[in-house]
């Protein structure tokens, strides 16, 4: 006899709503009474008008006109949204650019749903977040309304600027969130995330940040409108506050640090798990630090002997960092590294080597054992800079794009093809077309002539030629989606 959900244990009927979204739990509403019932018994934690809108009309919203969108009927999806308990993570971003016909009409939604939740759920909401669109969040609409609230996230990257780097559109709509007005002074000593996108250059330091003191998690990012990113140095004051925040497990942050402040600051930071930052430079430092964290993403630095229990390891570029160290490394299984390409012979095991041994321990120092310990590799990808030292390509003609192209492609299959533990590669060839400017070229790994991928390896592995703003690395960590990090964490 085959059972229905109405056989099902209330229990399982529970786990099985909390994964579905709000459009499919007013569809389920519609289906019957007992089901209608049974689903206002049970919480809908996560809300996002944004979310409600591209699943009503099955489109990106920035492609939505004024007069395709029925507000009423949103309108009366948020009225329903009362008769559900225990809303603990509101969403109020957008997603809009700037000009869109939908801004204010969707600004509108969202202080309805502020309010609401603001005088029905103020008690239970945990997690906030809203971008620059929102522009509703004035002393009304004040986060210490929240009592319980832990986790805030706002973003104010997504603006348009003309070509001088000069924000388009209404002023008046991106809040000056170093106004601590809009917040008041509870809301940060309680709070354990905080993730903050801007373009503004100087957003933290004595603003806000100082008065945080409980944060586990902390994501700082700023982008140029003239650039993806940047990094400055990191000053006393700055250092002070991340360092205030004892109990911090992962720290995102765009500036550089000396090797002494990357030491003090894992030496302060206990429970750190993970860490992305800037450049870590030298000062002649010799008070090395050895930290237990488990992620790191730097753009360089001679820092691995500080972190010998590695599982994920992340440089833009490999300045300072020493090859030799990641042999001892016993717990690293994922890497994303830029490699010259005069060292691809000792990781990938492919042709014959570039450098004799004397000028090979002169540049990199001992490399013994750095093939075998790149075969227990899980998560990988390369990005081959065929740049550096062009005097010792004794065996490749580098004024020949294909011969330097060709060879990074056979020493990767190769690798790929002895590498039993491999679970995921990625070939990036951005530093081979910033040297050789060539824009026109794309192999995968089955279909170039020279190149023959075992069939159970094929799937495992691609090509890329470009990085734009959706790139995403292969490495995964528990710490990649914020979203997901606060959802788990709430309550």
């Amino acid at each position: 006899m085959m059972k229905t959900i109405h056989d099902l244990p209330f229990e399982m009927i529970h786990k099985i709503f909390l994964q579905l979204d709000i459009i499919d739990r007013f569809n389920l509403i519609c289906a019957s009474k007992h089901i209608m019932d049974l689903s206002y018994n049970v919480p809908i934690f996560f809300m996002d008008v944004a979310l409600i809108l591209s699943r009503l009309y099955k489109r990106d919203l920035n492609h939505l006109k004024y007069g395709q969108v029925c507000f009423s009927e949103v309108n009366d999806i948020l009225k329903r949204i009362k008769k559900f308990p225990g809303i603990k993570y509101v969403n109020l971003n957008t997603g809009l650019k700037q000009g869109s016909g939908l801004v204010k009409k969707l600004n509108k939604l969202d202080m309805v749903l502020h309010h609401m939740i603001k005088d029905k759920y103020k008690f239970r909401v945990q997690a906030i977040e809203f971008d620059y669109m929102y522009g509703g969040l004035k002393s009304e609409y004040s986060l210490d309304a929240y009592e319980n609230l832990r986790h805030l996230v706002i973003d104010v990257t997504n603006k348009q600027y003309d070509e001088y780097g000069h924000a388009l559109g209404d002023g008046d709509q991106y809040p000056e969130f170093s106004n601590q007005s809009f917040f008041g002074q509870e809301i940060w000593s309680k709070l354990e995330t905080f993730v903050y996108k801007t373009d503004d250059l100087y957003y933290y330091q004595d603003k806000f940040l100082k008065l945080c003191r409980n944060l586990k998690y902390l994501h700082l990012e700023y982008k140029s409108p003239k650039s993806n990113s940047y990094a400055l140095d990191c000053d006393n004051l700055l250092f002070d506050i991340i360092i205030g925040n004892k109990s911090l497990k992962y720290l995102n942050i765009p500036v550089n640090f000396t090797k002494t402040m990357f030491n003090e600051l894992l030496s302060q930071l206990p429970n750190l798990e993970f860490l992305k930052c800037g450049m870590v430079e030298d000062d002649n430092s010799t008070n090395d630090c050895i930290s237990n964290i488990k992620h790191l993403n730097i753009k360089g630095g001679d820092v691995l002997k500080s972190v010998p229990k590695l599982r994920t390891f992340e440089a833009t570029t490999m300045k300072d960092v020493n090859f030799r160290d990641i042999v001892s490394m016993s717990c690293l299984t994922q890497v994303n590294m830029r490699l010259p390409i005069v060292i691809l012979p000792h990781i990938t095991g492919f042709g014959k080597p570039f450098l004799n041994k004397e000028n090979l321990f002169d540049v990199f120092g001992n490399l013994d054992g750095l093939y075998e310990r790149f075969e227990r590799m899980e998560y990988v990808e390369f990005d081959v800079d065929p740049g550096p030292m062009l005097l010792y390509y004794n065996h490749i003609d580098t004024s020949n794009s294909d011969q330097v192209q060709n060879y990074i492609l056979r020493s990767m299959a190769h690798y790929v093809n002895n590498n039993n533990r491999l679970k995921s590669f990625r070939l990036n060839m951005r530093s081979f077309h910033r040297v050789y400017k060539c824009h026109n070229k794309w192999y995968d790994f089955n279909n170039h002539p020279l190149i023959t991928l075992d069939f159970a390896k094929y799937r495992l592995c691609e090509v890329i030629y470009y990085t734009g703003s959706d790139y995403e690395s292969i490495i995964k960590t528990e710490y990649d989606d914020h979203k997901k990090y606060i959802k788990n964490q709430i309550k």
